[in-house]
């Protein structure tokens, strides 16, 4: 029997690449267990009730809760964060400064000023752009997409948002709202 002949080598070579493609699979299949129970939901805001999924995701949190958020006039999403600071949560909050000024917002930081929730709202001269993100950010899950958390978003817009627990996405959605918090709290007006 030959050792070197085309043959031997073809088997050679299959079992290599179908071992190799096994590694692969177990590989994937240990990473996606790892997730196992990650979740992804995008809610329209027209079929599903967009502030109350909100307010379950604070409601669920158990050590922070993290908000960047253009335009936030929603009252059971302000008695939820006011609930959580309550329960001994971190809760931080950055705003629009210039929405953050409309006689609507204000009442609103009033109110989580008042529970001692830290806010920041970013200055910038007109022109030279807004804090448009709308993100949450717990200790497990994430919600961002379109929708402000306010009454025309709820109900009236077209608006989508996602919530999930994907550990890859909640780690860059944690990571941006830290460098954003860091940047903005040097020069926010409180």
């Amino acid at each position: 029997m030959r050792f070197f002949d085309a043959k031997f080598w073809f088997v050679i070579l299959a079992l290599f690449a179908f071992f190799a493609l096994f590694a692969e699979v177990f590989s994937l299949k240990q990473k996606l267990d790892s997730n196992q129970n990650a979740s992804v939901q995008v809610l329209y805001n027209h079929s599903s009730e967009a502030d109350n999924a909100v307010v379950a995701q604070i409601q669920n949190a158990k050590t922070y809760v993290y908000v960047a958020m253009y335009t936030f006039t929603r009252q059971n999403i302000v008695d939820a964060l006011v609930a959580a600071k309550l329960r001994g949560l971190d809760v931080r909050l950055i705003l629009d400064f210039s929405q953050s000024e409309s006689n609507y917002e204000k009442p609103v930081i009033k109110k989580l000023q008042k529970y001692g929730i830290t806010i920041e709202r970013p200055f910038t001269e007109k022109g030279k752009g807004v804090m448009h993100i709308k993100m949450l950010v717990t200790e497990k899950s994430y919600a961002s997409g379109s929708y402000n958390w306010t009454s025309s978003a709820t109900s009236l817009n077209d608006e989508v948002l996602e919530i999930g627990e994907v550990a890859s996405v909640h780690e860059q959605y944690f990571k941006i709202f830290n460098e954003l918090f860091s940047k903005y709290s040097k020069f926010s007006k409180q």
